[in-house]
């Protein structure tokens, strides 16, 4: 049974499940960054849609994304506009818009200056100006704003754990008529993903992956792992009582970012993370 759109902020007053503000939810918070990389601009409520469904004779309310006309270099039928994905379609603050008037073109943004291909397949996407936090919907959204690194690094290594292969195999699904599209599309997506992950596994320190290897913690550096980062040393500490165990892990001389794993036994139970 259809309910309609959900908001990006607040929660239902029909879901008794939905008791997490919706600007407060991880998945949606961090929609920004998998919006940014497949410059998925018309990211707004009415372009969502909850349905009322029943498994094993349980009704629950299930969340869906619709609309993906204004996605990658389109924006519905015609190329996007070179805006979208760098502006909203009111640029905030206001104050903006004088200051742009008043400088008479003299001073254009990075984008401006974008380039792009004449292929009318492609519209307009690129990965040479894009920058990951700059990256703005159409519309001011109350999840998108409230994103944190927290957030964003969860996003970036769901996005990272894309691979060339796999993002030329999601491509080629568009069953474009032109090799040269193809090359394009997964050129400059593979390039978009890793701008996002040297933003966000830099920010943060992108130690994951963790597991107990006999008594000690072992982890991967996933900013090593990439490429966006030199090996680094780490130090560790440790923390016990019985069973549970508390590690906390910084790099040498930057002990102002730390990741703490707890323990218990074998089995990772919890890991904070200190920006």
């Amino acid at each position: 049974k259809p309910l309609g759109p959900f908001l990006y902020e607040g929660t239902r007053a029909d879901d008794p499940n939905d008791v997490i503000p919706h600007e407060d939810r991880r998945e949606l918070r961090g929609l920004r960054v998998f919006c940014a990389w497949l410059n998925h601009t018309d990211a707004k409520a009415r372009n969502s849609l909850d349905v009322l469904v029943e498994e094993n004779g349980v009704p629950y309310v299930k969340h869906f994304l619709l609309d993906f006309g204004s996605i990658l270099g389109s924006d519905s039928d015609m190329p996007k506009d070179t805006r979208f994905g760098n502006e909203h379609i009111v640029p905030l603050p206001y104050t903006k818009v004088p200051k742009k008037m008043g400088q008479l073109g003299f001073a254009p943004e990075p984008w401006e200056t974008a380039r792009f291909p004449k292929n009318r397949a492609v519209g307009r996407i690129e990965s040479k100006v894009f920058d990951p936090e700059k990256w703005r919907s159409n519309y001011p959204n109350p999840a998108f704003t409230q994103m944190g690194l927290d957030d964003a690094y969860w996003a970036a290594k769901q996005v990272m754990a894309f691979t060339d292969a796999d993002i030329r195999a999601m491509v080629e699904t568009g069953q474009y008529s032109n090799a040269e599209t193809v090359q394009y599309l997964t050129r400059t997506l593979a390039e978009r993903r890793d701008k996002i992950g040297r933003t966000y596994f830099t920010k943060v320190l992108a130690v994951d992956n963790f597991r107990m290897e006999g008594e000690a913690l072992r982890f991967d550096d996933l900013a090593v792992k990439h490429g966006f980062s030199a090996p680094r040393e780490f130090f560790q500490t440790m923390a016990s009582q019985g069973q549970y165990q508390v590690h906390r892990i910084y790099e040498k001389g930057k002990p102002e970012k730390t990741v703490t794993v707890h323990v218990m036994g074998s089995k990772i139970v919890g890991v904070e993370r200190k920006w």
